[in-house]
């Protein structure tokens, strides 16, 4: 990554690739702590972090709208894992 910074002990790409799970609630305590002090410290992942969540939201607003049944996103989100994983 261009620019890359360690902020909090954590590289900007490392925070980035939890940011995701962050969105969630799926951290556990330290990676929690990780993101939030690397966030903190890093305009540029705060920056993007902030974007990020915003576009989320707004996906989560058009999938509520639309009348999604309940847990697709949990499915979906197995899947994903599971398609990266794989």
């Amino acid at each position: 990554m261009l620019g890359e910074r360690v902020v909090g002990g954590k590289k900007c790409s490392e925070v980035l690739g939890l940011l995701s799970r962050y969105l969630d609630g799926d951290l556990d305590a330290d990676e929690h702590r990780w993101v939030v002090t690397h966030v903190e410290g890093c305009a540029a992942c705060a920056s993007f972090g902030s974007r990020f969540a915003e576009a989320i939201a707004r996906l989560r607003e058009e999938a509520a709208r639309e009348g999604l049944p309940e847990g697709v996103g949990a499915r979906l989100k197995a899947r994903l894992r599971s398609a990266q994983s794989g």
